[in-house]
């Protein structure tokens, strides 16, 4: 455990840096969180079959995999992307002005998930590292045109 904290001391720095989680470092500690709280043992509930909803153990207090209580979230690879890059998106949005409150979507602000696992699969193929620049969609100063070159409109 000491190695564990002079290696994160030596990472983040001490005081509130330490306890930072960026990254998607947050992303992995809550699927750690999850994967911790699935092998919990389910203690032994019967119904009462009335099926009311109020803690007693009878079915509408089982989650969807018919577990007692409710199941951690679960992010998917689009969702840890997103994540990712929320500093980025952030900046990208507000640099559109006025104009931000036309953009809808994240392939508005120029970021592309299907677009960036294209990429990372074919540099995978060939080899190489991708970065976080490589999925950001170069932004025109005309909306009209940076929607053009996107394939379309932002959503309205």
């Amino acid at each position: 455990m000491e190695a564990w904290e002079s290696a994160r001391i030596a990472e983040k720095g001490e005081g509130k840096r330490f306890h930072y989680l960026d990254g998607g470092e947050d992303v992995s500690y809550l699927s750690i969180l999850g994967e911790w709280a699935d092998c919990a043992r389910q203690p032994e509930i019967a119904g009462d079959g009335n099926g009311d909803g109020n803690g007693d153990g009878d079915r509408n207090d089982f989650g969807e995999d018919g577990k007692v209580g409710k199941a951690p979230p679960r992010w998917g690879e689009k969702e840890r992307w997103m994540r990712e890059r929320v500093g980025e998106i952030k900046k990208a949005w507000v640099s559109f002005g006025e104009e931000r409150r036309e953009v809808r979507t994240l392939e508005a602000c120029g970021f592309d998930f299907e677009t960036w696992k294209r990429e990372q699969q074919e540099k995978e193929m060939n080899g190489a590292r991708g970065d976080h620049d490589s999925d950001r969609v170069e932004k025109t100063d005309d909306v009209d045109e940076y929607d053009a070159a996107n394939g379309g409109q932002a959503e309205g």
